[in-house]
């Protein structure tokens, strides 16, 4: 296929963001609909992403995802991944980097405006030309999942996105990225660190009016922020621990120090709603003895004292049985 959308898509799929993933080589632009699409879904051979395409879409491989495009080669996309090289990014580096590669690719860009999505990924919205001149109306994901960033990009080409909502919906509604559980590894000398340090993530399932606009940050605009910053949480605790030193006195010392930063990040927001407000305080204080006991455990274990070890060892664990029960109410709550 030579068409326009995948002239705009090869752009921006096959350049990544390289400041933080090595260019994946790609290759040849074969159409493997057969081997790969099961009806509408796309299902990555590896098993790190599938989507949902719209019936009569057409799509090829990059050699570091997929691109796509309508029967009226009108509308686009793709999905785009490559390695952190152990980087744990936050949304504003993931940002900048995204729009810095853009930037470097495309002509006449406008960032209409970045949110927080409730599953912890960042939506930008964006106007461009492509180098064939080609006006590009459209909005990008970006996120970061372990050791893996991952961007799907849709856009109007030469059209409006908004006379493509149906088959966006589609294909938004049918993305799903790994979250593959992250391995704790051990610490030598018995000094291995429990799973339950891991945060887990909150449901990214909104109510129905999230996307209402309102002059005051609606409930659901406020859970999506809330839900942000832990699930954030979650997938920079997760990418430390699936490191190369995943069960060094260092790795823990990382999840320490995420464990504050992330404190800082949600004692930030700004939430007016009073149950919410009470689930960010919980979270600070979750994320604060995260952290404090944490720090205990790598000082015994440098220090080679069991007694210290073992107390720390309970207080962290108390720090964290405390999520479960608040995780249960924020989603229970943000779904009403």
């Amino acid at each position: 296929m030579t068409s326009k959308v995948f002239v705009a898509v090869a752009l921006i799929a096959m350049g990544g963001i390289s400041s933080f993933w090595e260019p994946a080589i790609a290759a040849p632009l074969a159409v493997e609909q057969l081997a790969q699409v099961q009806g509408q879904i796309y299902r990555e051979p590896t098993g790190l992403f599938e989507i949902s395409l719209p019936e009569g879409y057409t799509y090829e491989q990059t050699g570091s995802g997929i691109a796509f495009t309508s029967p009226d080669q009108r509308f686009g996309g793709s999905v785009d991944y490559g390695s952190a090289q152990g980087n744990v990014l936050s949304i504003a580096q993931l940002e900048a980097s995204l729009k810095s590669e853009y930037e470097k690719r495309l002509s006449d860009l406008v960032w209409q405006g970045s949110s927080s999505q409730p599953d912890g990924s960042l939506r930008i919205d964006w106007l461009g030309r492509d180098p064939q001149g080609n006006a590009l109306d459209a909005v990008s994901f970006v996120e970061q999942r372990g050791n893996t960033i991952f961007i799907l990009n849709l856009f109007g080409v030469n059209a409006d996105y908004q006379d493509y909502n149906a088959d966006a919906e589609i294909i938004v509604g049918g993305y799903q990225v790994s979250t593959r559980s992250a391995s704790t590894g051990t610490i030598p000398a018995n000094k291995a660190f429990p799973a339950s340090v891991l945060f887990s993530r909150v449901s990214s399932e909104a109510p129905a009016n999230t996307l209402r606009l309102s002059a005051e940050p609606s409930r659901a605009a406020q859970c999506g922020q809330l839900i942000a910053v832990a699930n954030q949480a979650v997938s920079t605790v997760q990418g430390i621990a699936q490191g190369a030193n995943s069960g060094s006195t260092a790795a823990m010392s990382g999840i320490a120090e995420a464990s504050d930063r992330f404190a800082n990040e949600m004692q930030a927001l700004q939430l007016t709603d009073p149950q919410l407000a009470g689930f960010q305080n919980r979270f600070v204080s979750m994320y604060l003895d995260t952290g404090s006991a944490t720090r205990a455990i790598v000082e015994a274990a440098e220090n080679e004292n069991p007694e210290v070890a073992q107390s720390s060892f309970a207080a962290l664990k108390t720090a964290t049985d405390r999520e479960s029960p608040l995780v249960s109410d924020i989603n229970r709550y943000c779904a009403s």
